[in-house]
């Protein structure tokens, strides 16, 4: 499954997540734990034994444009997890929230099992054995918390869906021209300054748009500046004032070495004599 990787704000943690091919969402199980402060790998050598984790391997494609491959847990697994983590092993900065998780949830599962506070209820039956009761929890969770994931979902798909607004919008022709053309016309101009050679001079402009093209991954045959889609514009500016002062930096290193080789000229190799001067006609 090849999916891309979007970002998701969940309780002041960004996550990332996936859409399957049948729809649902996933979180990554690599970001979650980086989150918490806790090792990746046994976590998923726990949920891969576990009945209620479902986890799904994606191909994802990351904000830089290469290929990543994602072991991702689908959302609905995702609260019986948290609930399964000691807070004693995670960071200390996310403890608190954690056990505050953990305390809502036990509420939710005692309210379901043993009704809800000051309402009497007779057990009919001791509790099951111990695999019977995990299971009954994976699946009365899963329904106590049903409208916790339906929240979340809707917020996820606001979120999908201001991003793809933002991508149909482009900067148009006149903000291209001032914001990104006269930039890179300007760096092209720096870089042409240290060079003698003609040749190399004309090929720093079309170096300039190829390096920014790079860095945004704006590819594609024909694909003018107009089209730069607005959600890269502050991207774009951050790389150009990056590009801008690296050639500063080149133009001054060439200067000073101009300057070193008047003051200090290098010497003459013995039995090599200066070329006699043309005499005049």
């Amino acid at each position: 499954m090849s999916t891309a990787i979007e970002k998701f704000n969940f309780h002041g943690d960004e996550l990332e997540i996936v859409r399957t091919e049948e729809g649902r969402v996933a979180v990554s199980i690599r970001r979650v734990c980086a989150a918490l402060g806790i090792d990746p790998d046994s976590q998923r050598k726990k949920l891969a034994g576990k009945p209620w984790a479902v986890t799904v391997m994606s191909t994802a494609t990351g904000p830089d444009g290469k290929k990543y491959d994602v072991v991702c847990l689908d959302l609905e697994s995702l609260p019986m997890w948290l609930g399964t983590i000691e807070p004693s092993r995670v960071a200390e900065g996310v403890r608190a929230k954690l056990e505050r998780y953990q305390v809502e949830a036990a509420r939710v599962l005692a309210d379901h099992f043993l009704g809800r506070r000051g309402v009497t209820t007779q057990v009919a039956a001791p509790l099951a054995a111990a695999a019977t009761v995990e299971a009954l929890v994976s699946q009365q969770l899963a329904e106590q918390l049903a409208g916790f994931k339906s929240a979340i979902l809707g917020e996820i798909r606001a979120t999908l869906q201001a991003r793809a607004v933002a991508d149909t919008c482009t900067i148009g022709s006149a903000r291209a021209t001032h914001l990104i053309k006269a930039p890179l016309a300007e760096i092209a101009a720096l870089r042409s300054s240290i060079h003698t050679a003609r040749r190399a001079m004309k090929r720093e402009g079309p170096r300039a748009h190829a390096q920014l093209r790079a860095e945004l991954g704006f590819f594609g045959e024909g694909r003018a500046w107009d089209l730069l889609p607005e959600a890269l514009l502050g991207v774009a500016r951050v790389k150009l004032a990056e590009m801008r002062r690296a050639a500063l930096r080149d133009v001054s290193a060439a200067a000073l070495g101009r300057q070193l080789e008047l003051v200090h000229p290098l010497p003459r190799l013995e039995g090599v004599s200066a070329p006699s001067p043309t005499p005049r006609a």
